[in-house]
């Protein structure tokens, strides 16, 4: 009798201890096939990019949410893949997103509008293997310099059906203007560089045109295989000869055209010696702050004519310009050519840079710098009617094509005369060693450097929708 009891309690004891055992398995495979890919913590350490109307090329209008692509199959596991290669350069960082079977991996850069179309390309692709035993993301550089840059991605995904697959996606990306570049603006017009490639490859390639990649020395290309997949193709750039225009594509985006303002000194008039130097594109983390403290040093003021797009990393760095006596104004949100666009892209373009500086300073922009100089009767409108004044340069040393501190340095010198605008990017390490060392001379020559606004408040005040050259020169509207 005892004995019977005895195994009685034992067996209970036996079944609530495999109840509970199952019971917790449950559980974690249940919690484990539903916990997101990307933690909310990891979200919100990723800023969101902000929508541009004209400028930004979009792969795909919905970015997946992280609970749409959930580890499915907690049991898989990856196979060994290729490390991503060292993206340790200047503006770009590699960020890994691996949880269970899925493992993402893709840059981030300086630009929040590519670092939207890269996430949307790497979730989207993602997406469309929730089902699969395990999936995964890898990448490699192109850099062709600081603002044209490409990423090859490699999509490997074995499926529920334990099939492979691999396949491709070239981007290059302009990260200053925050979009996509397509092939035929990096050609010459009226080129065909599809035609010139085919004849540099073997013909078994089937090459498809649409997108490629490049540094300094070649272009890659994806060469479609009949079996789905597809290759990697290089042409040497040289085979293009100057049909190869990569550096007019910066020059008409981040160059001026002929029509830009002349860079003949002005005539001084009046007693002093004050100059305004100015910075376009920025701000830039690590260039504007160093920049910033070398004018300190030397009790320097100057204007920044930043871009929109910019100011979601940068906000301190305004709060610096405006609490150290420096001027900021618009240089439009994503630096378009405001000839060339609707009346509707305009406004927004002056309308969205104007909102996030005010949110900053708390106060009005009434500087506007139209990118390249390139304005018309309706941007002066346009601009007068936001209570702004347009301001061009007299003095242009052309420092982002240099790339040289010390021939940016005597550019500017030797054009010095009182009431000069002078032109620079903060967005280049050379621009700011060049500013520096020009702003160390000309002090010491007896000139100080004020803001636009003090200079032209020095020779009778601004005009609203006034188009200024000079501190001196003649106001045209």
């Amino acid at each position: 009798m005892k004995k019977t009891i005895v195994w009685t309690f034992v067996g209970v004891l036996f079944c609530v201890y495999v109840g509970y055992a199952f019971s917790q398995t449950l559980a974690d495979i249940y919690i484990q096939a539903n916990k997101p890919l990307v933690s909310s913590t990891e979200l919100a350490s990723t800023p969101a990019a902000t929508p541009e109307a004209t400028e930004t090329v979009s792969h795909n209008n919905i970015t997946p949410t992280p609970e749409a692509i959930e580890t499915e199959s907690p049991e898989a596991v990856l196979p060994a893949l290729p490390a991503c290669e060292s993206t340790d350069v200047p503006g770009i960082r590699h960020i890994v997103l691996d949880e269970g079977a899925r493992s993402l991996h893709l840059p981030e850069t300086d630009s929040l509008e590519v670092n939207e179309q890269v996430r949307n390309i790497v979730f989207t692709r993602a997406a469309e293997h929730t089902d699969g035993l395990f999936f995964a993301s890898r990448y490699s550089l192109y850099r062709y310099n600081d603002q044209l840059v490409g990423f090859a991605f490699t999509f490997t995904a074995c499926d529920a059906d334990s099939s492979l697959t691999e396949t491709k996606v070239l981007m290059t990306y302009d990260l200053l203007g925050g979009r996509a570049v397509a092939p035929d603006e990096l050609f010459a017009p009226a080129f065909d560089f599809a035609a010139a490639t085919a004849a540099v490859l073997d013909a078994v390639h089937t090459v498809d045109f649409t997108s490629l990649v490049f540094d300094t020395a070649q272009a890659v290309f994806l060469s479609n295989n009949e079996d789905g997949t597809c290759d990697e193709v290089m042409v040497p750039l040289s085979a293009y000869g100057d049909n190869w225009q990569a550096d007019a594509y910066l020059l008409r985006y981040y160059g001026h055209e002929e029509s830009s303002p002349s860079d003949e000194p002005a005539a001084p008039s009046g007693e002093g010696k004050y100059l305004a130097i100015t910075f376009d594109d920025g701000p830039e983390s690590t260039h504007t702050a160093r920049l910033l403290d070398g004018l300190a040093e030397h009790d320097a003021k100057a204007t920044f004519f930043v871009l929109g797009h910019r100011l979601g990393k940068t906000a301190d760095l305004i709060e610096r310009m405006v609490n150290e006596g420096h001027s900021v104004g618009s240089h439009t949100y994503s630096h378009v050519n405001l000839t060339a666009v609707a009346k509707e892209t305009i406004a927004y373009q002056l309308d969205e840079t104007n909102m996030l500086l005010k949110n900053i300073t708390g106060q009005e922009v009434l500087l506007l710098r139209p990118p390249y100089g390139n304005r018309n009767a309706q941007v002066a409108e346009m601009a007068a009617e936001r209570g702004m004044s347009l301001i061009l340069w007299s003095v242009d040393p052309q420092d982002w094509k240099m790339r040289d501190a010390r021939q940016t340095a005597d550019h500017i010198i030797a054009r010095a005369k009182d009431g000069e605008i002078i032109l620079l990017h903060d967005i280049y390490a050379s621009s700011v060693d060049g500013a520096l060392l020009a702003v160390k001379e000309l002090t010491a020559q007896g000139y100080t450097f004020v803001t636009v606004d003090e200079l032209l408040d020095m020779n009778g005040g601004r005009v609203t929708g006034g188009i200024y050259r000079t501190g001196k020169g003649t106001v045209s509207k």
